[in-house]
């Protein structure tokens, strides 16, 4: 028998096991791809240039994997160091940076594409997990003090190099 206004144990209990359900998910991590659809020369900063609509930069609640496909100019145009988890740049592709700009590539990186960096400021790291040069053309391009570090402790690089005089890696010195 229970007293008017008293509560069983099992609805107590269920009561604390629908709050966890429902309060403790909004913590959970959500990974998710996102792939680029914005025009050639465009905004990574804009949500509307994303399949998903919103602007892939890692939060405490959502982890990114970004994909630029081929073809495509993308101009990271974030102030700040921002990171993601992991990052495909596909034949032909370019992920631009300027000085202040900067991403941390969390996880696996992917470059088949051209990352360049431009200015002092400017960084691009990828370095926890795996990183892969494949494809006819991967580059990275390090201009005016910028900083591209690729520290990851496994490489693989596939890229056909058969074009004479292709500059891979380069760096001005600034």
């Amino acid at each position: 028998m229970q007293l008017a206004g008293s509560r069983s144990r099992s609805s107590v209990c269920g009561f604390v096991i629908g709050s966890f359900l429902v309060f403790g998910s909004l913590h959970a991590s959500a990974q998710t791809t996102v792939n680029y659809i914005g025009p050639n020369e465009g905004s990574y900063n804009l949500g509307a240039n994303w399949d998903l609509g919103v602007v892939p930069i890692n939060d405490l609640v959502d982890t990114f994997n970004v994909v630029i496909p081929a073809s495509m100019a993308v101009n990271f145009d974030i102030l700040g160091t921002s990171e993601i988890t992991a990052l495909s740049v596909d034949t032909s592709s370019t992920l631009r940076f300027l000085d202040g700009q900067g991403l941390e590539v969390l996880g696996v990186s992917v470059i088949s594409g051209t990352i360049d960096a431009t200015g002092p400021g400017a960084v691009f790291l990828s370095g926890s997990e795996f990183a892969t040069f494949a494809g006819d053309r991967p580059r990275a391009f390090a201009k005016d003090g910028a900083v591209i570090a690729i520290a990851a402790p496994i490489y693989l690089f596939t890229a056909n190099l058969g074009d004479v005089g292709l500059d891979l890696l380069v760096a001005d010195g600034i």
